[in-house]
């Protein structure tokens, strides 16, 4: 099926679902201190994760995990007509949901979405608009968030970390948490969860601090 793959993990079935795959962008512009030599030395990095140039692909997707008769999402992407930054990531209009449905997995269906952290490219299709409003994507679902994450972006004013100033107005992180995290809180569908907590007897948290500021 076009934009998905699977496999399995021990008793686990875990689906890939591509939003997007958007091209390649230099190293630097999301690592700091990142060249394009330092990426082509690093053989496994090619030719699925870089370019022989050495710039970084970039893809945007979900993965479905079915275990223990729970239907789990983890992380869900850009979302459409979100207002961001981004040129590429704005107002996007993609068949997303109708994808995940020909992979097996309609909206109706999901258990429990992940979101691994906050950021814009994480937690778009938590929501979508009605005509008037944000509402939930995924009706049934409980929406796990890290409670250190959630506590930190929820502040008035979160810091940004070390993120690099353009990365930081591309992310649009603090539109995102309006118009895809919020709602969910609001529509009390939420769950704070600690760093090591497990879903099923297969599927638990490890904490991989670094990437968000605070988790």
């Amino acid at each position: 099926m076009q934009n998905t793959e699977r496999w399995q993990v021990g008793n686990a079935t875990v689906t890939r679902v591509v939003e997007s795959e958007a091209g390649a962008f230099p190293p630097g512009f999301m690592f700091t201190d990142l060249t394009e030599e330092r990426v082509q030395s690093i053989d496994w990095l090619h030719l699925h994760y870089a370019t022989e140039d050495g710039n970084i692909r970039f893809s945007l997707h979900t993965y479905v995990i079915e275990s223990d008769g729970q239907t789990i999402v983890v992380d869900t992407c850009i979302g459409n007509d979100k207002d961001r930054a981004f040129e590429g990531w704005n107002r996007q209009s993609l068949p997303f949901l109708e994808w995940l449905a020909e992979a097996g997995f309609p909206a109706e269906s999901i258990d429990i979405v992940l979101c691994t952290h906050l950021h814009t490219d994480h937690v778009g299709w938590n929501t979508r608009w009605d005509g008037t409003r944000w509402v939930p994507t995924f009706p049934n679902a409980r929406y796990l968030f890290g409670r250190t994450e959630w506590d930190h972006w929820s502040r008035e004013h979160p810091e940004l970390g070390d993120m690099p100033a353009e990365i930081a107005q591309a992310a649009s992180v603090e539109a995102a948490i309006a118009d895809s995290v919020t709602p969910i809180v609001e529509a009390g569908l939420h769950e704070l969860v600690e760093t090591d907590h497990e879903l099923t007897s297969e599927v638990s948290l490890r904490p991989t601090p670094g990437h968000s500021r605070d988790t």
